[in-house]
């Protein structure tokens, strides 16, 4: 478990342990948009409630949700609701990483979270080196990201950590994406997205010589899911990152988000 820091209008501040942040986080925004399922359970005073959720108790074109305590005794009314949006800033860092460098840090993500469009999360991880890694991610992809990032972890079905760094973009030093394999790097320079080329690309850096396999063919086709010459340039690194960032967090960090 974590502990929450403060809550007071529509912000939140808690710290979590590293692999159950991004969940807290994401549980967060289903449980004011009233999309969460299952019981959830709320501490009132010295002891922790069940609560639940009930449907259209505002008429089917409110977007407010209601939600009750099992006992009864206590009815939480005027959530949001599924109209609402949501912004969030998750940072992983070192135990021993300075307190308030991490809330400005947390902060910043959070602000440039709402930036990129709303209802997305901003998650970034601190190495002990100092090396940042972020990613941006809508909230209903993070449980993909993660997935995928638990897959190549396990190395199921061929995919592993070496692979996938083959194909982890950089940033130079005018902040643009680079890729390490030229003919990658070119078709992703190019003013037009050409989505079918680097999709093969990236597939066969990641057979890296093997045969054609149904998991790396599955990771590929999550990785172009959706993206077409317009958003390729900028959504294809932020959706790899996203994978990397959940393959990093773990180990003894804290987390403020």
């Amino acid at each position: 478990g974590g502990f929450l820091v403060y809550a007071g209008g529509d912000d939140v501040l808690a710290v979590f342990p590293a692999d159950i942040a991004v969940d807290a986080a994401n549980d967060l925004q289903r449980l004011y948009r009233g999309e969460y399922s299952g019981e959830i359970g709320i501490q009132v005073d010295d002891k922790i409630l069940a609560f639940e959720l009930l449907d259209n108790q505002y008429g089917e074109k409110s977007s407010f949700v209601v939600y009750k305590s099992m006992d009864e005794s206590i009815i939480i009314g005027n959530v949001p609701g599924r109209r609402m949006t949501m912004s969030g800033g998750v940072l992983v860092t070192h135990f021993k990483h300075p307190m308030r460098l991490s809330l400005e840090m947390v902060y910043n993500l959070m602000k440039e979270a709402k930036k990129k469009g709303r209802d997305r999360v901003a998650v970034a991880v601190v190495q002990r080196s100092g090396l940042e890694i972020r990613t941006f991610l809508r909230w209903n992809e993070v449980d993909k990201a993660k997935e995928w990032a638990e897959r190549i972890e396990r190395g199921i079905g061929g995919l592993s950590n070496r692979k996938f760094y083959m194909i982890m973009p950089y940033r130079d030093r005018e902040n643009t994406w680079r890729w390490r394999d030229a003919a990658l790097d070119a078709i992703m320079d190019a003013e037009v997205g050409d989505v079918e080329s680097a999709k093969m690309f990236i597939k066969n850096i990641l057979l890296h010589g093997d045969k054609d396999c149904e998991e790396v063919s599955k990771l590929v086709d999550y990785l172009f899911e959706g993206l077409n010459e317009k958003n390729l340039r900028k959504e294809l690194p932020n959706r790899i990152m996203g994978v990397r960032v959940f393959m990093e967090i773990g180990g003894d960090d804290i987390v403020a988000g």
